[in-house]
């Protein structure tokens, strides 16, 4: 198991994640197993039940970097979240936080990889269906009606995301190329 702290007589920990709770304002957001930093596991013990991923992820806690012991400033330790991945931990992300403010930081990434096998196989189907669905749509209406409805539609997402908890989350930008960016039908110049 993971041992980052360059303070061994710090405490520390390491938390099996089986889940990744709502609020994110601690520790306590991530359920789990504890284990000592640098413990010697058999492998089977990183699925303690069947509530355990396929793919283990941990959190550690693994204390004050080195050049901080003697600092008088308010001291934030480091959290790391890592992968078990082909027999060794590979780290994903860390964040450093007094109290529990690092869990803001992890909890989304550990809550999109816990429940990465659960979305569907092919996401471009989706939104290709649903555009397909709105090309119908839009065909009925005149252009005024149309950007009044578009006007609405991102109302409507812009809400869904926010009530999704995607606040602050910067937007991946997507090529011009990209097909999920064309049309399902010819576009219409206007006359």
């Amino acid at each position: 198991m993971p041992n980052s702290s360059e303070h061994r007589g710090r405490l520390g920990y390491l938390k099996l994640i089986c889940a990744v709770l709502p609020a994110a304002d601690s520790g306590f957001a991530f359920a789990g197993a504890f284990f000592r930093p640098g413990a010697l596991l058999d492998e089977s013990e990183l699925w303690p039940n069947n509530r355990y991923p396929p793919v283990p992820l941990l959190i550690e806690c693994a204390g004050l970097p080195k050049h901080e012991w003697e600092s008088k400033r308010r001291a934030e330790d480091v959290y790391i979240l890592w992968r078990y991945e082909q027999s060794e931990w590979v780290e994903i992300a860390r964040s450093r936080g007094r109290h529990g403010s690092w869990a803001a930081d992890l909890a989304p990434i550990a809550a999109r990889i816990l429940n990465s096998g659960k979305l569907p196989a092919d996401l471009s189907l989706v939104v290709l269906r649903v555009c397909k669905t709105l090309d119908v749509e839009l065909d009925y209406l005149d252009d005024a009606e149309r950007l009044s409805l578009l006007g609405k539609l991102h109302d409507a997402l812009s809400a869904r995301l926010v009530l999704g908890g995607w606040v602050g989350v910067a937007p991946t930008v997507r090529s011009s190329a990209d097909p999920l960016l064309s049309p399902t039908r010819p576009r219409r110049t206007p006359s």
